[in-house]
């Protein structure tokens, strides 16, 4: 399996189904609503409950942008 560590996650990378690049931001798109059973309250990145996705935003978590975009980069050739 390939996981992506964050400053305060881990996200199986089998779980993501859509990961939307916008401007200085990434919102990934997560397949098994499972994922949020455990998480109560965090800090960044963002977590939107309701919409099953994590909201990566390059000035509020410039590390873990870093990664996201190391990522995508390694991943979508």
């Amino acid at each position: 399996m390939n996981f992506i560590r964050l400053s305060n996650m881990v996200i199986n990378a089998s779980k993501i189904s859509t990961i939307v690049m916008g401007k200085n931001k990434f919102n990934i798109y997560l397949l098994d609503k499972e994922v949020y059973k455990s998480t109560v309250s965090v800090g960044p990145p963002t977590i939107h409950l309701n919409h099953m996705y994590v909201e990566i935003c390059k000035k509020k978590q410039p590390h873990d942008y870093l990664v996201m975009e190391r990522w995508v980069n390694e991943n979508t050739r």
